[in-house]
């Protein structure tokens, strides 16, 4: 198997489990090699950490949730895969440049304006 077949195949397990905790060994696993060498190969290829990859597309879903739903900001926090709101605010804050409480209190004006970025899924082309 090759590292880019093998990157795709650990994505896709990221993917499937993004909003749980995801051990970086069973990813790793996924992709046939160690979780140290794993995180090294993944940074060069795709220009970003595994652990900010991770936390950037749980960032995306909790902006699309909070976009698209009602739902309390604390409960999107937990099925997002952040564990406490304090954490979640200010990675969401830093992300967004707004609280999550007032992208949710704006949401007709960032819908327009698309203000949030959206990061994407990383896909490699074989």
């Amino acid at each position: 198997m090759n590292w880019i077949s093998s990157l795709q195949k650990a994505i896709d397990y990221v993917e499937e489990h993004i909003t749980e905790k995801i051990d970086y060994e069973k990813v790793a696993k996924e992709a046939c090699s160690s979780a140290f060498h794993f995180q090294r190969i993944f940074g060069i290829m795709c220009g970003i950490t595994l652990g900010d990859y991770i936390r950037m597309r749980r960032l995306t879903l909790a902006a699309q949730e909070i976009m698209n739903t009602d739902k309390k900001i604390t409960d999107i926090a937990q099925e997002c895969g952040f564990g406490g709101d304090s954490y979640f605010c200010k990675v969401f804050k830093e992300y967004t440049g707004v609280t999550p409480k007032q992208y949710s209190l704006n949401k007709k004006l960032l819908k327009q304006e698309l203000t949030a970025p959206a990061f994407q899924l990383i896909f490699f082309v074989l």
